[in-house]
């Protein structure tokens, strides 16, 4: 939701930048930037602080009344399937130190009547990695994800001073490339082979569902990687990991955020009354005119509802995403003797 942060702007508010949408929250009726700067508490300490804060609220609340609206329409789906590679290596096959990435490649798909195909909602979300070593060494060892669409590095993950045997990194880590290739440095890593199309589910082949796990290794430590400079086959050369395919509906709102900039606007004026009525900070503001605050409120609250029902009402969503179903019609049949 990050997207949406600093959409709506602050008129006549130094330090500032304008707002791509060009509206303001302080256009809306009853608001002010001196209104503002007098809800501050000593946390916040200035207006920065406060506007900072009701966006953070406000793109939380917009975030879960959006999937409430979708719910009405839509069967929307959260974990579409859990993968664990399982810690199972073959310490007879061994596999020597090289100066090249070696793990496995994971796509995100699913297959309708048209094929395989993806979905825009689908996003990687790794609990855990872990990599076998034969003989523990003090160092580190970067682990790298690499989007396999642009070749480019989407993060590094830090094994520092591995021991014997296996080496498990919690993590909580979101990736929405369709296609990616986790690797680990294998320059000072002896390791062994680790055939994961010998587990319980064969994720070699698409039919498990809506990823295809591979094991994969690099010619060299290249900065970038794609489908050419990798080689795939069935060994993740001792490296497992725990990952979900989820969807994740913040694509949809940040592709169509100009759709939700009234909504948003109304929404984060809500925010700023209930900040404004609950704040600690004594001053004209918060001891005089509560009753209009919440008057205010209330209005904010009703008209940001109804334009986000509007504006969710005016987008089509194609109903073939693996993370969509439509709720099926309700007929009522009458039956006459």
């Amino acid at each position: 939701m990050e997207c949406l942060r600093d959409w709506i702007g602050v008129l006549n508010c130094a330090g500032l930048d304008e707002p791509e949408s060009d509206l303001y929250i302080n256009s809306l009726p009853g608001m002010s930037l001196d209104m503002l700067d007098k809800i501050a508490n000593a946390d916040q300490a200035t207006f920065a602080g406060v506007y900072d804060d009701i966006q953070t609220t406000a793109l939380g609340h917009l975030d879960l009344e959006i999937i409430k609206e979708l719910r009405k329409r839509y069967r929307i789906k959260t974990v579409q399937q859990s993968v664990d590679l399982l810690r199972r290596v073959d310490t007879s096959q061994a596999v020597a130190a090289a100066a090249k990435w070696r793990g496995f490649t994971a796509e995100l798909t699913f297959e309708n009547e048209s094929g395989l195909v993806s979905s825009v909602f689908q996003q990687f979300s790794f609990q855990s990695f872990s990599l076998y070593v034969t003989t523990g060494f003090t160092g580190t060892v970067n682990i790298k994800i690499f989007d396999l669409t642009t070749g480019l590095v989407l993060d590094t993950i830090v094994l520092t001073n591995p021991a014997t045997g296996w080496n498990l990194i919690s993590v909580n880590r979101k990736y929405s490339a369709y296609r990616i290739f986790v690797g680990y440095d294998a320059t000072l890593v002896d390791s062994c082979v680790q055939d994961i199309s010998q587990a319980a589910d064969c994720f070699c082949d698409w039919a498990s569902g809506s990823v295809r796990i591979r094991g994969a290794e690099s010619a060299a430590l290249s900065s970038t990687i794609t489908d050419t400079n990798i080689t795939i086959g069935s060994s993740t050369s001792g490296l497992s990991s725990i990952v979900a395919i989820q969807c994740n509906y913040n694509s949809f709102i940040c592709n169509n955020k100009d759709v939700f900039t009234l909504p948003l606007q109304y929404l984060i004026g809500a925010v700023t009354m209930a900040f404004r009525i609950n704040t600690n900070r004594l001053n004209r503001y918060t001891t005089v005119d509560r009753k209009q605050a919440q008057e205010l409120k209330d209005y904010y609250d009703t008209e940001w509802k109804s334009l986000l029902e509007t504006a969710l009402a005016g987008i089509d969503i194609d109903l073939s995403d693996s993370c969509i179903e439509c709720h099926a019609q309700l007929t009522t049949v009458e039956a006459r003797l």
